[in-house]
């Protein structure tokens, strides 16, 4: 045991020494050199995606960069990367077609037009959750968008996983969940729910 430890702090040493001499175990590797600007970039598993081409007066389009290489996803401007995940990349088109539009690793299809900027989709499994327009939350199970709560009480903050969607009610400061069936009220003006029971 003693020897295994010695062992232990003798590499950790070596570690840390790399460290504070710059030698640390990664490389910097540059993915874009051009004259405009590349910003907002998303990671998923290994592969990079950002708004490439852009300017103080033009926002780019959507760039991916998988296995060394670099693909053009969308084809217009005006377009702002929000989620990415394995094949599935997810943007607000912020030109004439105004609209989500996702990427599935094949093709782009347009999932709603009805969007409100200041509360981003997220994305989950090639499923997406948003606020839309006057206090709505929309869904996008992969196939199709249905709106799963119309219109009431400042509804914002989605959140997704595994098809399920989660939301803050603010004027009532109250947390809601669609478990794919039916919307529950989990909490209680941020006092802890009755039916609460924590694994």
């Amino acid at each position: 045991m003693k020897t295994s430890f010695y062992i232990f702090l003798i590499l950790f040493s070596f570690f840390i020494n790399n460290i504070l001499q710059g030698e640390a175990a990664f490389n910097i590797i540059q993915i874009t050199n051009n004259t405009s600007n590349d910003t907002l970039p998303l990671i998923s598993e290994g592969r990079i995606v950002w708004q490439a081409n852009s300017s103080p007066t033009n926002r780019g389009n959507i760039a991916l960069y998988k296995n060394n290489f670099i693909t053009g996803i969308s084809t217009t401007t005006l377009d702002v990367p929000l989620g990415f995940e394995k094949d599935y990349i997810l943007w607000d088109h912020l030109g004439t077609n105004r609209g989500l539009f996702l990427f599935n690793g094949t093709s782009t299809i347009k999932i709603s037009d009805n969007f409100s900027e200041a509360f981003p989709a997220v994305l989950n499994r090639g499923q997406v959750a948003w606020r839309g327009l006057y206090d709505s939350i929309l869904f996008f199970d992969g196939g199709s968008t249905r709106y799963i709560y119309n219109f009431c009480c400042n509804a914002r903050n989605p959140d997704i996983y595994n098809g399920m969607v989660v939301w803050e009610q603010n004027y009532s400061s109250q947390i809601l969940l669609w478990d794919g069936q039916s919307i529950r009220n989990i909490s209680f003006s941020g006092e802890v729910h009755p039916n609460y029971n924590p694994k």
